[in-house]
């Protein structure tokens, strides 16, 4: 038997990080607007929870979101990301 104390979600997080000198600038573009870009792309995308996405004044993109309303990955692939260069931390529950 499994006991769990505290807040449970069936929810799942999830969060990633993207050197800027592996993105050309069309590509960071359609990642900060991910929304507009997923419609573009038909890439499906429940509008509950949004990533946050932002550039870090160390080069990077990051993001991250509580839920998975997007698959960020398809995107990704969809915009030719090099996703060997992506680092990834996901915690489903």
């Amino acid at each position: 038997m499994k006991l769990r104390f505290g807040f449970v979600s069936n929810s799942s997080s999830s969060s990633f990080c993207i050197n800027l000198n592996h993105l050309n600038a069309e590509q960071l573009w359609k990642i900060l607007y991910h929304r507009d870009t997923a419609k573009e792309l038909e890439i499906e995308y429940a509008e509950c929870n949004n990533w946050v996405v932002e550039v870090t004044h160390e080069g990077y993109v990051k993001g991250y979101t509580d839920m998975d309303n997007l698959r960020m990955e398809d995107l990704f692939e969809k915009l030719g990301v090099p996703l060997d260069k992506v680092v990834w931390d996901k915690d489903e529950n």
